[in-house]
């Protein structure tokens, strides 16, 4: 089972949902290396297991 999903969008052209997922992985370090490959505004970590956000980065 893949633990964390990535997520990847713009500020103006969200996708929403699943449509924004860009790559699941088995650890977080997987994970966050994805977020550095995507050039979009927001970036993001879910973690299925725990349910909650662990890893945000935006274009500020």
């Amino acid at each position: 089972m893949n633990r964390y999903y990535v997520f990847s969008y713009e500020h103006y052209y969200p996708l929403g949902g699943m449509t924004d997922c860009c790559g699941r992985f088995e650890t977080l370090e997987e994970a966050i290396a994805c977020t550095d490959s995507q050039i979009t505004d927001y970036r993001e970590v879910w973690d299925v297991v725990e349910e909650k956000l662990v890893y945000s980065k935006d274009h500020k």
